[in-house]
């Protein structure tokens, strides 16, 4: 049986001395326009998510280091 590939995306700035996800601006909008464009799950920093609404459509996982980003991910 084939596997369906997901579509993903991260909206974040890897700090790599301290593999930490830091946040970037206005990822709302960068959200709703990866939803749009067809992405169904995204990554943002843990501290981004606070206050953000649901975005249709979309999974999104809130993680502070790369490691759980990656757990997310596999």
């Amino acid at each position: 049986m084939g596997k369906t590939a997901k579509l993903s995306t991260k909206f974040a700035v890897v700090a790599l001395k301290l593999w930490t996800i830091r946040a970037m601006p206005q990822i709302d909008k960068r959200l709703t326009e990866a939803a749009k464009l067809g992405f169904k799950q995204a990554v943002i920093p843990k501290l981004a998510a606070k206050g953000l609404s649901p975005i249709a459509g979309m999974e999104v996982m809130a993680v502070e280091k790369v490691d759980e980003a990656l757990d997310k991910l596999m």
